[in-house]
């Protein structure tokens, strides 16, 4: 089975509040030993930037699926034509499962807490 793979280019307005592809030193931690967690999972991770895909062993997405701006995030003022916005950079693990290892529904004892979603 072939995994899928970002393009060489991806359009990007002059105008955009993509984050810089991150690097191990921004993983953070409130102890030295959660810092340390967050970088191993960063170098664990599948990682290749914005567009990095879903992969069997894990993949790193960032900025993740709350997108840069969520709905309802940002405000207008039409008179000054000033937006108010603030964006959401948070990142999110995503992992692909083979169809043929998901327990039937009826041995699933976690129900939706697995976290899955079939395609």
């Amino acid at each position: 089975m072939q995994e899928d793979f970002t393009a060489p280019t991806q359009p990007i307005s002059d105008l955009t509040f993509s984050p810089p592809p991150l690097t191990d030193k921004d993983m953070w931690g409130v102890t030295m030993f959660d810092q340390l967690a967050c970088r191993i999972d960063f170098k664990r991770l599948k990682y290749e930037g914005r567009y990095t895909p879903p992969s069997l062993e894990g993949s790193l997405i960032y900025p993740g699926n709350f997108g840069t701006f969520n709905w309802g995030s940002v405000a207008v003022d039409p008179e000054r034509q000033v937006m108010f916005g603030m964006p959401t950079y948070l990142a999110f693990t995503s992992r692909l499962v083979p169809r043929d290892q998901i327990p039937p529904k009826e041995q699933d004892q976690k129900g939706s807490e697995q976290g899955l979603n079939l395609q």
